[in-house]
Formats: C-alpha cells, sequence, structure tokens
C-alpha cells in the first residue's frame, strides 16, 4: 500500500507481513499463520473428538517448530450456527426467550435484528452474538471473507425467516502455556460453548436437529 506524504515529511520503511495458509482439497478446513496468531477455521464438522484430534496435531506441531513454550495473550474458540426454520415455524421457536426476539414497534415487520451481550467467567468471558431476519443467513462482516467454503443448504431465491447464533467463548492468559496447557483451556472453553448453545436454544429446536442427523 502506497500513502503519499505531504511535502517535508520523512516516508518511513514499509513493513512487510507474511501469512501463511494452509487448506484442504475440499477447502472445508484452514489454517492462517501470521505474525500474531494461529487459527483453525472448519466449516465441516462432525463431532468435537475429531475437531480437537486435529486441532492437538496443529498446536503441537506449532510448538515444535517455535521450540519453546508459547507467550499465549489471548485464546479464542468461536462457533456459528445458521438456523433456517421448517415451514410455519419462527426464530421464535429456536431460541429461548427473549433472545433473537423483535419488537413490535412502528407499522410495520422489522427487516432484522441483531443483539448482543457478553457474560463474565471464573476466567475470561463468553460474547453471543443473535442475528434474525429474512433470506438466506450470512457470516458476521467480521468473518468475512471466511477462508473455507460455506455449504450451500439455503436456496439464494429462500426468503422466509432466518437466523445467526454467534459465539465466541475469549481468554487472555498472558502468559507462557505449553501446547499441553493451551489444549487444556481449550477443551474448557469448548465445554463452556456447548452448554451456552444448549442453554440458549429450546428443547423442540434440540429434537429437530437430533432428528435430521
Amino acid at each position: 500500500m502506497t500513502l503519499a506524504l505531504p511535502q517535508g515529511m520523512v516516508s518511513l520503511p514499509s513493513k512487510v507481513t507474511s501469512i501463511y495458509q494452509f487448506t484442504n482439497a475440499a477447502r472445508t478446513k484452514n489454517i492462517r499463520v501470521d505474525a500474531g496468531a494461529l487459527t483453525y477455521t472448519v466449516s465441516e464438522y462432525t463431532d468435537y473428538e475429531n475437531f480437537a484430534a486435529e486441532m492437538k496435531a496443529i498446536v503441537l506441531a506449532f510448538e515444535t517448530a517455535m521450540k519453546s513454550e508459547l507467550f499465549v495473550t489471548q485464546l479464542g474458540m468461536r462457533y456459528v450456527d445458521f438456523i433456517v426454520p421448517q415451514l410455519g415455524r419462527d426464530i421464535g421457536d429456536y431460541v429461548v426467550s427473549p433472545l433473537c426476539r423483535m419488537p413490535g414497534l412502528g407499522s410495520g415487520s422489522p427487516s432484522g435484528m441483531l443483539s448482543l451481550v457478553e457474560f463474565p467467567y471464573a476466567e475470561g468471558a463468553l460474547r453471543f452474538q443473535c442475528a434474525a431476519g429474512y433470506g438466506p443467513p450470512a457470516l458476521p462482516d467480521e468473518l468475512l471473507p471466511p477462508h473455507v467454503e460455506l455449504p450451500k443448504k439455503t436456496d439464494a431465491r429462500y426468503d422466509g425467516p432466518s437466523g445467526v447464533l454467534d459465539f465466541d467463548r475469549i481468554l487472555k492468559p498472558d502468559s507462557k502455556l505449553s501446547g499441553e496447557e493451551i489444549l487444556s483451556k481449550l477443551a474448557v472453553m469448548h465445554t463452556d460453548l456447548s452448554e451456552a448453545f444448549k442453554k440458549v436454544t429450546t428443547t423442540d429446536a434440540q429434537k429437530e436437529w437430533q432428528a435430521q442427523e
């Protein structure tokens, strides 16, 4: 990127940042390494055991490459789920009240809504965002581009109700951690995410999704 500086100002040398990305053939899994972060993103998810085994291989390989414990400023685990209700149902049938509810203001139905709440934990916090609207659901803007291919399960012409549940568990250790210590913390974070998902979704929704598996 070139910046035009006013006459008389001294230009600073540009800084080049290397980014390395590795994907599988289907482009459903992506490992990204840059100057400040190691990120593993998947759009194809079978179960946590499979995901955890892949994540373990990545973290331990990275630790080996660094040849030392890692100084970790932040750990994050984020889970995004799209909801497209069955015919005749609405987002309210899938998410517990009062989350994802559109208030009855004005003279017509709102085109969409977004709510955000952050819950403190003994260590770190969990940020939950819920979006509701109409048409095919989409990722939050800050996650674009996703670096992985998203499953195309919703017809582009769909104009019915839809929702996006976005769970983001964050820790800020700000300390040296071994690969095994990182994996132990990530396992706890996954448990927190799983419990949060079960608490914000209705029993009927969970039964419907289990029947589809």
